[in-house]
């Protein structure tokens, strides 16, 4: 298991190395009334995120209104969740589309807005890998499959 996950963060290394990183990524949580819970570099999925060919841009992370999150207009808005279904994941994009402030997001209406389960970036461990595909994924869609949900 050890093995086949280096030698998989090892291939999405080498393919996105040959790629422009992605930058304007906003990578985290999205909470009631429009809030944004930003993911710092510094952080286990902020390694993931820069394993994965994007710049995150919070470094720091922190609390964003919609705002605050429109002032920066993201290019790629990656939304980690705790849902149980895929039509919960649904209805919730569809929350963040019809939202008047973040409907008008440039990931928004690019549709770069990508859901990502808690488990593919919570601690260290086996499901880390498959994580990091999916972000590279997003970020460089000419270049990995669409993740499957």
């Amino acid at each position: 298991l050890v093995s086949r996950s280096k030698a998989d963060l090892e291939d999405i290394s080498r393919k996105v190395s040959a790629r422009p990183r992605q930058e304007g990524v906003v990578f985290g949580e999205y909470l009631p009334n429009g809030i944004f819970l930003a993911y710092g570099m510094k952080s286990l999925a902020g390694e993931m995120l820069e394993l994965a060919g994007g710049a995150g841009q919070f470094p720091a992370g922190g609390i964003l209104s919609a705002e605050s999150l429109l002032d920066a207009d993201p290019e790629v808005l990656v939304l980690i969740h705790m849902l149980k279904d895929e039509k919960s994941v649904s209805a919730h994009l569809d929350e963040i589309r019809r939202h008047p402030i973040l409907s008008k997001l440039r990931a928004v209406q690019n549709g770069r807005v990508h859901p990502l389960p808690l488990a593919d970036v919570h601690c260290g461990g086996a499901r880390i890998p498959g994580g990091v595909r999916k972000l590279a994924a997003f970020l460089h869609p000419e270049i990995f499959d669409a993740p499957q949900l």
